[in-house]
């Protein structure tokens, strides 16, 4: 029985957030048709690939190596941040730890340079996910720990309970 209301409970939310996830993409794709600056493209790329990620990985690299291009075009830090991060979660969910670690080290390095500290802690807690998946449970904790301290610092409570949740 306890299964049953799982199966359901998972099914109910499929179709509760699916159509929400397709109107966000609907949106943000409008959004990219209709940008007239590069910042406004990256943000609208970026935010298709945060969202198209789980659903279609190549879509979701494509949208983020065309952000890391306009980003390095533009030199425009914040957009280097945001398409190595989302690359750094396609790597992520292709299991690729090494791919993964090395876009979300290069998104820390500009979320570090840009004070963008919630940025820095989501990073990290992927960062720990991925040594958790690797059985490598001290540098797991090394990153919990960083994004413990600066959650706590900032006094956010969801990210906080987010670093708990994983940690």
């Amino acid at each position: 029985m306890k299964k049953i209301i799982t199966l359901a409970f998972c099914l109910f939310l499929l179709v509760a957030v699916w159509p929400q996830n397709k109107n966000k993409i609907a949106r943000l794709q409008e959004e990219l048709a209709a940008a007239t600056t590069d910042t406004a493209k990256i943000k609208s790329l970026t935010g298709l690939a945060f969202e198209v990620v789980e659903i279609d990985r190549e879509k979701a690299r494509n949208y983020s190596q065309q952000a890391l291009a306009l980003s390095t075009k533009n030199n425009y830090p914040k957009g280097l941040m945001l398409a190595y991060y989302a690359l750094g979660m396609v790597a992520d969910y292709e299991a690729k730890t090494d791919s993964l670690l090395y876009f979300y080290n290069r998104s820390l390095q500009y979320s570090t340079a840009l004070k963008e500290d919630k940025w820095m802690a989501d990073t990290w807690i992927n960062m720990g996910l991925a040594y958790v998946h690797e059985s490598k449970f001290p540098e797991a904790l090394n990153y919990y720990d960083k994004a413990e301290s600066l959650a706590s610092g900032m006094k956010d409570d969801g990210l906080l309970a987010k670093v708990i949740f994983h940690a």
